[in-house]
C-alpha cells in the first residue's frame, strides 16, 4: 500500500460512521484518495512548523494560539 492510500485510509477511518476500508465501494475510496493527494500536495508546497520544537512554540504569539482556541468546543456533547 502506498503513502497516498495510507493517508486516504486514515481520513476514511477518522469518520464516526466508517466501515471497513477494504469493503468500501471504489467510488468512496477514490474520493478519499483525492483528498489524500490534495493534503499531501499542500503539505509539500507549504512550510510546516515542527510542533515538537520548543523554540517554534516559544516563537508563536498568544494571538496565534487564541485563533486556534476559537474552534475548540466549549462544552462536551454526550
Amino acid at each position: 500500500m502506498d503513502s497516498v492510500e495510507n493517508v486516504a485510509r486514515a481520513f476514511y477511518e477518522a469518520q464516526d460512521d466508517a466501515c471497513s476500508w477494504d469493503g468500501e465501494r471504489p467510488l468512496v475510496k477514490n474520493m478519499f484518495i483525492v483528498f489524500a493527494r490534495q493534503a499531501i500536495d499542500y503539505l509539500e508546497k507549504n512550510p510546516r512548523i515542527p510542533m515538537s520544537s520548543e523554540a517554534a512554540i516559544a516563537d508563536m504569539s498568544k494571538d496565534s494560539w487564541r485563533s486556534h482556541d476559537a474552534f475548540a468546543p466549549t462544552e462536551l456533547v454526550h
